[in-house]
């Protein structure tokens, strides 16, 4: 009998040892705040790198900017010479009936100023396109280089609204960046429409001051002077367009300086980045997930050692 209960002495001593054994088997994880500050400033140099030499870049950048608005312009000028027709004889003729060769004449510079900046008004769509294509652009390298795939994997706008959304209460510099770039607008009735309407009022007004007398005027005669009118009116005004074609560009380069300005030179843009992604680190790095089941699976391994203990103590107090 003794034998036997040496031997279970023996075998619970040896139990002891293993589960002293086991208990250290598991080990230890990295501690996770020292590997987010490493991971966070590695994803803050890249950041800050990525988008200096964007902007260094931008500038060329921006000239293919130039370039679409360039054509769509010139697309819509195009356009209108071919679409506005100059009056016919006829309808020249009829209308002299029953008004002034001088009224026929000022009503028609009127209509071709309505009909041309309603024209011109089809600028907005192409000006909106360049604009989102501006924030892709940002947004591709903010995304990618500020280790944002985990919160948003979309481009453009819906990107900044998303990530605005997940910013702490006191990011004053990354909200002012991320609406500076959200809220950009340029359109066409904001830099173009009122240069275009300030040249053709001041040019339909000096036309206008011309004389045209029904008794010496033929209807030949008021439709070459309505033909001269037009080609120098849309000659002064893709004078004026050519004279405002780099305001879109500089308008980009500004907003997107203004953006990097405060997400990453301001004195507080490098502390708001870490709060944020300390915040949302599970997203972010899914090592921080690892680590979580980690320890939840140490916990529970440590929690069956601890019974398997338990029921050993048990059999050492046996009789």
């Amino acid at each position: 009998m003794s034998t036997y209960i040496d031997r279970l002495c023996q075998l619970q001593v040896e139990i002891n040892s293993e589960l002293n054994d086991l208990k250290g088997a598991i080990g230890n994880r990295p501690s996770e705040f020292a590997l987010f500050e490493k991971l966070f400033n590695n994803s803050w140099k890249k950041l800050k790198s990525s988008f200096g030499k964007f902007l260094r870049e931008f500038g060329e950048e921006s000239r293919k900017y130039v370039a679409t608005y360039e054509r769509e312009l010139k697309e819509e000028i195009t356009g209108f010479r071919s679409n506005f027709g100059i009056p016919s004889l006829e309808s020249i003729d009829g209308l002299t009936h029953t008004s002034s060769a001088q009224d026929v004449y000022h009503n028609f510079l009127k209509q071709m100023r309505i009909q041309f900046l309603r024209k011109l008004s089809s600028l907005d769509d192409v000006l909106e396109k360049l604009a989102e294509r501006m924030r892709e652009d940002v947004v591709d390298i903010l995304i990618v280089q500020g280790e944002l795939l985990g919160l948003s994997d979309k481009g453009g706008a819906s990107s900044l609204e998303k990530l605005i959304d997940l910013l702490p209460h006191e990011s004053e510099c990354l909200k002012h960046g991320f609406n500076t770039l959200l809220n950009f607008d340029i359109s066409y009735s904001t830099f173009l429409l009122p240069q275009i309407r300030d040249y053709l009022n001041k040019a339909i007004s000096e036309l206008e001051k011309k004389p045209l007398s029904p008794t010496s005027k033929s209807v030949e005669e008021i439709r070459q002077v309505i033909m001269i009118s037009y080609e120098e009116i849309i000659s002064g005004c893709e004078e004026v367009i050519t004279n405002t074609i780099q305001v879109p560009p500089r308008l980009f380069y500004t907003t997107v300086e203004e953006f990097i300005d405060n997400i990453i030179y301001s004195e507080d843009a490098q502390s708001e980045w870490r709060v944020l992604l300390y915040e949302n680190r599970y997203q972010v790095w899914n090592v921080f997930n690892e680590m979580r089941e980690f320890d939840r699976l140490k916990q529970k391994w440590q929690q069956l050692i601890t019974n398997v203990e338990a029921v050993n103590a048990n059999i050492e107090g046996m009789p």
